[in-house]
């Protein structure tokens, strides 16, 4: 049997919207599992939770760097989280 070759998602909140509207046409055409679809919501939930996480992140710094109580660099880094299995 030769693997089909997957084409990469486009990093975005479109790319995310394509492949989640993707998955759920491939559910309805029994193409895909219930669970499949079901672990690609909960990816997507997780992408979109990370985002949220970014955006707050950048509001914080931006408001703590216009009440200036934090010392300017050149460009903040939002610190990575690490996921523990539980």
């Amino acid at each position: 049997m030769v693997a089909k070759a997957v084409k990469a998602t486009d990093r975005s909140t479109n790319g995310l919207r394509h492949a989640l509207f993707e998955e759920l046409d491939a559910l309805r055409g029994g193409k895909t599992t219930a669970q499949k679809a079901s672990a690609m919501a909960r990816l997507a939930a997780g992408i979109l939770s990370a985002s949220k996480l970014d955006i707050e992140y950048q509001r914080f710094v931006k408001s703590d760097h216009e009440a200036g109580s934090v010392k300017k660099t050149a460009t903040p880094s939002v610190p990575s989280l690490q996921l523990v299995k539980n």
